[in-house]
């Protein structure tokens, strides 16, 4: 088992005005950024720098229009300018918007799509290509509306308790971490566990729609999850046809969440009781063609991208290491709780990767 640590940096950061006590807050907060923006198709030989009479910089577009920019807007031009953000911060204003100016004026004329705010004056908030799917962060919300009415809650949160804590969502992105309790999985363990979920997205291109469940021991006052396993983490870009792909994944992710506790308790009863082999040699090589489809007469296949050998092996140190806590390393249930660990401290490719191949060594004890 690991930790997860996405819900405990959204508490650590977030300020007052992006935090939200109830899914029914965020979605109508979101909805309201929706209804203020408007989305255009410009044109980058009509971009243009200024300043405004408060020495803001802005985009000068489409003959006539312009618009201050926000955080995230700014670092997007400068990526299109290819002008460096952190270098332009530390130059004096008159002299970076020259060096921005002429970085866009380099550019081949290409279109872009431009999300601006109106209430009063005209804002940025984003600057994307013509391939660019965008979901809003209400649409998201949505489909959580009826998350409490399930059992699912924020868990408690320390120090800031005051401030709600699991539930954020800004002009540009959301993300909400809900626990369900009232159906604890019971896998042999002093208090079972319990089951939680991260939902996350950008609308303006800052990051890809992510929904990531699991099961976890117990959640700290600082929202680390901790002993989480049975980790599945689906990522969807912004674009093609992910309006289509979010209705699927979101459909089967409610109706997963509804699934009872005794269908994770039988699972997890059959894989610590399905023996991978009866040395270090044939664990391995069992793991190793469950997760390349290899047979024994058949030409061996490679590993899933991001899955080595070596992570193999790693693993299943773990599961001996952590046998008094997950059983048998021989079992399905000891050695997937020694991938788990090993993903934990993997970087995100490849702690996806190893999740994945987790899921799929999970299923031969199905």
């Amino acid at each position: 088992m690991g930790n997860l640590y996405r819900a405990s940096r959204q508490w650590a950061n977030r300020p007052d005005d992006e935090r939200f006590g109830t899914i029914q807050e965020a979605y109508e907060a979101t909805r309201s950024y929706a209804l203020a923006a408007k989305e255009e198709t410009v044109q980058t030989e009509t971009f243009g720098i200024t300043r405004d009479s408060e020495d803001n910089l802005c985009l000068s577009y489409g003959g006539g229009s312009s618009a201050t920019l926000t955080n995230w807007a700014f670092k997007q031009i400068c990526g299109f300018a290819g002008a460096p953000v952190g270098y332009l911060q530390t130059l004096p204003g008159e002299l970076a918007t020259r060096n921005l100016a002429h970085g866009l004026h380099q550019m081949a004329n290409t279109e872009k799509e431009a999300l601006v705010h109106r209430n009063g004056t005209t804002v940025l908030r984003s600057l994307t290509s013509n391939r660019y799917k965008r979901i809003w962060n209400y649409n998201v919300l949505e489909h959580l509306l009826d998350a409490p009415s399930k059992g699912w809650k924020t868990p408690p949160a320390m120090d800031k308790a005051e401030r709600p804590s699991g539930i954020y969502a800004s002009d540009h992105d959301m993300f909400v971490f809900m626990v369900n309790d009232e159906y604890r999985v019971d896998d042999g363990s002093d208090g079972g566990l319990g089951r939680g979920f991260f939902v996350s997205n950008s609308e303006v291109g800052a990051a890809s729609l992510r929904i990531t469940s699991f099961l976890y021991r117990y959640v700290c006052g600082n929202h680390i999850v901790w002993g989480a396993r049975d980790v599945s983490d689906i990522k969807m870009r912004h674009v093609g046809n992910i309006h289509s792909a979010f209705d699927v994944e979101i459909a089967q992710f409610m109706r997963a969440s509804k699934v009872s506790a005794r269908d994770d308790e039988e699972l997890i009863k059959r894989a610590k009781f399905r023996i991978l082999g009866e040395s270090d040699e044939e664990v391995l090589a069992t793991v190793f063609r469950a997760l390349t489809g290899s047979t024994r007469k058949g030409k061996p296949k490679a590993l899933p991208q991001g899955v080595s050998q070596g992570i193999l092996d790693k693993a299943y140190i773990a599961a001996k290491q952590f046998e008094a806590i997950d059983g048998n390393p021989r079992s399905v249930w000891g050695f997937v709780n020694g991938l788990t660990r090993v993903s934990q401290g993997a970087y995100a490719d490849i702690r996806t990767a190893i999740d994945s191949a987790t899921k799929n060594l999970l299923a031969i004890a199905a």
